[in-house]
């Protein structure tokens, strides 16, 4: 829901917003047991290239 008519963006808090959820979503994978999906996933500006994930049974459960 949009609460302001003005069109400046904030690209810092976007960004700081992004991080606190992308840390959400890899606290919640590490307490379902899914640590080594976590680990994959971008941590600052470390990234691993998706062709290079390993493709064990579980991994990707989450995206079906």
């Amino acid at each position: 829901m949009i609460t302001t008519t003005s069109s400046i963006i904030d690209f810092e808090k976007a960004e700081r917003d992004f991080i606190f959820l992308l840390q959400c979503f890899q606290e919640m994978l590490r307490d379902l047991g899914e640590g080594q999906l976590a680990n994959h996933l971008p941590s600052g500006n470390a990234s691993m290239p998706i062709n290079n994930i390993p493709t064990q049974k579980g991994l990707f459960r989450f995206f079906r």
